[in-house]
């Protein structure tokens, strides 16, 4: 199958790209003639998504099907948030359904309803657009939403590395009391796989989340026990600190700290499982996976220094 993938380039699509070359796919990279750097916000029309999904990169290349990897959690210059996520999309997924292209996996994120920020309003209306098509019998598509992915490369995985290192954590209020459900990137990438072929007939939101719930500070807690380290000295903070220092962190474009991820941790992101095992054929992989290879391959490291 001839797959279409945005957002290649980034955390989540590297790994779909892998996985759907190992599962014998072809995949497609946006691009435009004379090298030109293809930029999602000229991208706004379905007119401008037609040469895309017609000639691909090739006669032999037409996409069978799409996925959009595509998520930033702060605007860059000349890609204004609500293009990247919510216009351009938009606009492909309107378009797939004028060619006949019907198999859509649109990533979003579990626990952006109800939350104010631009990345959540956003997303939430480019998966409105989409289930709108699935629901008007158009396409066949599928609101994929995980919880926290965690893998080589992630934001939150170097976020949480982080945090595992530090004897003294300042956790807020919320942080301490909602729970969450990593699960890793190569299981997400092995359900995208799975959700254009093994599962086509799944269509319209999926949660895709690992197999147990805890807080942020208990996964962190277990990094930092998988690397050897005492429990950490922990303080609790009231969340309008939190809110503040989200704020601040909207400022350094190093960290993946801010509103958005504020917004995203400061209530349960949760769902049941039992949907997303069918999908991947198995239970989930444990979400501490890559931590656990992560500490094995220290460990010898540590030794040999020790002798």
């Amino acid at each position: 199958m001839n797959v279409l993938l945005l957002g290649a380039t980034g955390f989540l699509g590297r790994h779909i790209a892998h996985a759907l070359h190992a599962q014998g796919h072809e995949v497609l990279i946006p691009t435009l003639p004379h090298g030109e750097r293809f930029n999602l916000a000229q991208m706004c029309t379905p007119a401008a998504w037609h040469s895309q999904l017609q000639s691909g990169v090739g006669p032999d290349l037409v996409p069978d099907a799409v996925i959009n990897a595509v998520g930033v959690l702060r605007e860059r210059a000349g890609q204004p948030m609500h293009a990247v996520h919510s216009l351009a999309p938009i606009a492909l997924f309107n378009a797939c359904a004028e060619l006949g292209i019907r198999r859509v996996i649109q990533i979003s994120a579990l626990g952006i309803d109800g939350i104010a920020t631009p990345y959540a309003q956003t997303k939430r209306e480019a998966d409105a657009a989409l289930l709108a098509l699935v629901e008007q019998g158009r396409l066949d598509a599928v609101v994929l939403r995980p919880s926290i992915v965690l893998g080589e490369g992630g934001a939150s995985t170097a976020l949480f590395n982080t945090l595992a290192r530090w004897p003294l954590l300042v956790w807020p209020c919320r942080a301490r009391q909602c729970q969450v459900q990593p699960l890793s990137v190569q299981d997400v990438a092995w359900g995208c796989s799975r959700l254009l072929v093994a599962q086509a007939e799944v269509t319209g939101v999926l949660a895709a989340v690992g197999e147990e719930r805890a807080s942020v500070p208990d996964w962190v807690a277990r990094i930092r026990a998988l690397h050897g380290h005492q429990p950490a000295t922990v303080c609790t903070v009231p969340d309008a600190w939190a809110a503040l220092s989200a704020r601040w962190g909207d400022a350094i474009p190093v960290t993946p700290w801010g509103r958005n991820t504020w917004a995203l941790l400061a209530q349960d992101n949760t769902a049941e499982a039992e949907a997303w095992r069918r999908v991947l054929g198995r239970p989930a992989s444990p979400a501490l996976a890559f931590f656990m290879a992560q500490a094995a391959m220290q460990r010898p490291n540590a030794q040999a220094a020790e002798v």
